[in-house]
């Protein structure tokens, strides 16, 4: 990323933070300023070898039992290539939604996101399972173009057992998230070896063809816009026992409008989701923990926590599943969290993940953010 990206990211999220720190503290509740650093391989699923991002978290407090949360993220994507050829503009990704207290026990939660129209122009290779001119040319390298917006709904339920005589205490929570991704995706041209292949000899290979890459190799051929429908069902529960140790355990199942192949790639018209609330955890609903290269079926997470006087120490592992049985994610994620005071808190996540594609290739990536939180009380 160049200089000036940074500057941008840290002027617009330097603002954000003074304007969210200057707000009311009888009418606030809580802010939080994220920066997050990914890096994976650059994949026929996922081109961009990672990102770098800034978030500003918010809360809030209407009456006694209402709050307004609200989020502001930029992501940049990093790609491989020569930068003459290869592009990327920031992801922009704005999210706002009421939460809802009631009693000791539930609360409840909406939101509503939106990511207006980012560009992005790639190197990528094209995998396939069937034979193509030149004989058994299977990788072919890409240039590809794209144009992606994203909105969605969440709604999250959450019950507590908040007793205050008892060594153990539960904590379940249910959401259910829809995602909308529109998308424009075409390939400026393709190439084998040395060798440029025309689009005709690309469409007669494809027909008829049901495997992945000719799945997505059609649809950037295809060159108009497109979208698809993501809905996500996530259930989770965290156990303490004993006052200072936490089990937790959760799943989410993705179901789709549509084979999500056949949009293009999905990783590029997926990017810029965005999270709201500080308050029910301020991690990504749609994704758990690492960064998918495909689309989920599903994943799962479990792992536990310890938490002693300011110190909390959390270690995860997350099990994930892409559609078509196109591999797979196995991601390990260490938090830590440290409160100065009643006010201030640090909280630091990294995450080691390894994908495996559908032919069994495996590629190591990882994921680590800090976030900076400030409560009034």
């Amino acid at each position: 990323m160049r200089l000036a990206t940074h500057s941008t990211v840290l002027r617009v999220l330097g603002f954000c933070a003074l304007a969210c720190v200057s707000a009311s503290a009888a009418w606030a509740h809580d802010v939080a300023t994220t920066v997050q650093v990914s890096r994976t391989p650059s994949t026929a699923d996922s081109p961009a070898t990672g990102s770098n991002s800034g978030s500003v978290l918010g809360s809030w407090d209407i009456t006694d039992d209402w709050s307004l949360d609200g989020s502001f993220g930029i992501t940049r994507p990093t790609l491989s290539g020569d930068p003459s050829v290869v592009k990327a503009g920031n992801i922009y990704a704005l999210g706002l939604g009421p939460s809802y207290s009631l009693g000791d026990h539930w609360l409840f939660m909406g939101s509503a996101t939106l990511s207006p129209k980012s560009m992005q122009l790639s190197q990528t290779t094209i995998n396939f399972d069937d034979k193509l001119p030149p004989a058994g040319a299977k990788d072919h390298e890409a240039q590809l173009h794209a144009e992606s917006t994203s909105g969605g709904l969440m709604l999250m339920a959450s019950y507590d057992t908040d007793d205050d005589d008892s060594d153990f205490q539960t904590s379940v929570t249910a959401t259910a998230t829809w995602n909308h991704y529109g998308t424009l995706q075409k390939i400026a041209d393709v190439t084998v070896g040395k060798t440029v292949v025309d689009k005709t000899t690309l469409d007669k290979a494809c027909a008829g063809a049901t495997s992945k890459g000719c799945k997505v190799l059609t649809a950037l051929l295809r060159a108009q816009e497109d979208s698809l429908e993501q809905g996500a069902f996530a259930l989770s529960a965290t156990e303490t026992m004993y006052e200072n140790w936490d089990a937790i355990l959760g799943a989410t199942y993705y179901v789709y409008s549509k084979d999500p192949n056949e949009v293009g790639v999905f990783s590029i018209a997926s990017r810029g989701t965005a999270v709201v609330g500080p308050r029910s955890g301020a991690g990504s609903i749609e994704y758990g923990e690492g960064v998918p290269l495909s689309a989920f079926r599903f994943n799962t997470q479990f792992g536990g926590a310890w938490h002693a006087h300011d110190w909390k120490i959390t270690l995860t592992e997350a099990i994930g599943r892409y559609v078509d049985d196109g591999g797979g994610l196995a991601a390990t994620t260490l938090k830590a969290a440290y409160k100065f005071n009643k006010n201030w808190k640090l909280l630091s996540s990294f995450t080691f993940q390894r994908d495996t594609d559908s032919v069994g290739t495996a590629s190591n990536g990882f994921l680590g953010s800090l976030t900076l939180r400030y409560m009034w009380f």
